[in-house]
């Protein structure tokens, strides 16, 4: 799809959500998800939170969804467990028979000399978004590390 296309449709899903899901470190968790249009519709903020328990933050994320100058999709990413904002071009999309998956991609999976790592946009057909981490460090496996199943709140 276009890039407008894909931001249109990941508008759709606008609104906050809230789920269970697992941290790489076998930690169930609640998730708190907000996805809002930004810049007059031309991209989108997505912000997630992940607690266990009442009010330890495992992990904290501001992104931007939006055109690059190649007029590829992007995410860019900002989160408490690395200092970087890394963008994340939309590397794979996909429909389901759930839905619309969108895999943004930063680095190579198949390399571990360097950081890694995918965000998956699970965009699901009832309405509930699935949000999924797959990363690896430098010499280590590239895997899946966390996931949480998100419904509108």
């Amino acid at each position: 799809m276009k890039t407008q296309t894909l931001i249109r449709e990941l508008s759709r899903y606008e609104g906050e959500y809230q789920g269970h899901g697992f941290s790489h470190m076998e930690e169930n968790f609640e998730g708190y998800f907000r996805l809002e249009e930004c810049a007059q519709g031309n991209g989108l903020r997505l912000e997630f939170r992940a607690l266990a328990g009442r009010d330890h933050v495992l992990h904290e994320e501001v992104s931007l969804i939006g055109c690059q100058q190649d007029g590829r999709l992007c995410l860019f990413n900002l989160n408490s467990n690395n200092s970087l904002l890394l963008p994340h071009p939309l590397t794979r999309e996909s429909l389901q028979e759930d839905g619309h998956a969108l895999l943004f991609q930063y680095g190579d999976p198949d390399s571990s000399a360097g950081f890694r790592e995918q965000i998956e946009l699970l965009l699901l057909i009832d309405g509930s978004i699935r949000y999924t981490y797959s990363w690896g460090l430098p010499g280590e496996a590239f895997r899946e590390r966390s996931s949480v199943h998100l419904k509108k709140a």
